[in-house]
């Protein structure tokens, strides 16, 4: 199937131009022409959108290839211009080509006019095809670099040797306390000397293509102040899909740390409490598993904590107590408040003991 070509044509001679254009259709390109011969008509028909090719002899009485060459350049650069002349010398095609001419082709020969034509079309589809990705993939980096710059998280680029590389973002800044161009194809200067093997390790976890998802360090920042964080990174790989680094996301996570402290501190406090208390002493969640007990209570039924907790009262203690007190708490679980109740029974010192039970929901 033959393709339709849009073709202006700069030309002053009838016949030549009947010529050339039957020579473009044997090479199955079917055209449809806008002859023109003076620069204004040039200059109208160029404004027209439509045109696939044009085509210019090098010498016309009223006007001249090459300053058709410069306004088509100037004006249409997307067009392929190709010259068609039997005046062009040498070193007139070599300052055509220059300024910017696909080809040209003698009209002594225009058995190559087909294929010049031809590539001359391959040539501007390849190139708006290229110039199109490229716009495409501008936006695209455009857009990421928004998304980075705009991020609440700390995001930071670094290379194989744990260099910072392409991105350290103004969250990381804010973060870690470090501009960008301090740090910038510097060591990361986040890690102390002490942490220095921990962090070949995760780089070498980088090589190998492995993530990092959420591994909690600690850090300094610009003052020397420690940071916990976790890291989140993957593998940046280049153009020939080797790895070449790292893009990590740093999310701060020091006051959660500073929280556990807190409640670990309250928690040891806790313990500390209820061990002092000289009557056993326990609780549970309301799956009936034991969350923990004091000194007393693993010395009355002769276990140790770690063996306590997390099980329920059918895994520490015989069948017939434990079901006693399981249908005890079942029966507080129903009606939350206080309750009492008696349970007797061989222990583990082998006497037999009368034990009340004092038990409250929270």
């Amino acid at each position: 199937m033959e393709t339709l070509i849009h073709v202006l044509h700069l030309e002053d001679d009838p016949a030549d131009a009947e010529l050339i254009h039957a020579k473009i259709e044997e090479g199955e390109l079917s055209c449809r022409v806008t002859l023109v011969q003076t620069q204004d008509e040039f200059d109208y028909a160029l404004q027209q959108n439509g045109h696939d090719i044009i085509l210019a002899d090098f010498k016309l009485p009223m006007y001249d290839g090459m300053s058709a060459l410069r306004l088509a350049k100037a004006s249409r650069p997307d067009i392929p211009f190709v010259f068609v002349s039997g005046t062009m010398g040498e070193e007139a095609a070599i300052e055509g080509l220059t300024q910017g001419a696909t080809d040209y082709v003698l009209k002594q020969n225009l058995s190559r006019l087909p294929s010049a034509v031809k590539r001359a079309l391959s040539e501007a589809r390849n190139r708006r095809r290229r110039q199109k990705a490229e716009r495409a993939l501008a936006r695209s980096e455009k857009m990421i670099r928004a998304i980075i710059e705009a991020a609440p998280v700390a995001i930071i680029g670094l290379d194989l040797k744990g260099r910072v590389h392409s991105v350290w973002n103004p969250a990381a800044e804010k973060m870690l306390g470090w501009r960008t161009k301090e740090v910038m194809g510097r060591p990361l200067p986040t890690v102390p000397a002490d942490r220095q093997e921990e962090f070949k390790g995760f780089r070498d976890q980088i090589r190998k293509g492995m993530t990092l998802d959420g591994i909690e360090v600690r850090r300094q920042q610009r003052d020397g102040t420690p940071i916990d964080y976790s890291i989140y990174a993957s593998p940046l790989r280049d153009a020939e899909d080797r790895i070449s680094g790292s893009i990590a996301v740093l999310v701060d996570i020091s006051e959660r740390k500073q929280a556990e402290i807190r409640l670990n501190d309250q928690l040891h406090f806790l313990q500390q409490l209820i061990d002092s208390i000289p009557i056993p002493v326990y609780y549970k969640d309301p799956e009936g598993l034991y969350l923990g007990c004091n000194a007393a209570f693993e010395a009355y039924i002769g276990l140790a904590r770690k063996e306590i907790v997390g099980k329920t009262v059918h895994q520490v203690v015989p069948k017939e107590r434990a079901d006693k007190h399981h249908e005890a708490d079942l029966a507080l679980l129903r009606h939350p408040g206080v309750q009492t109740y008696e349970v007797c029974g061989i222990y583990q010192d082998g006497k037999h003991r009368d034990v009340v039970f004092n038990k409250a929901t929270f």
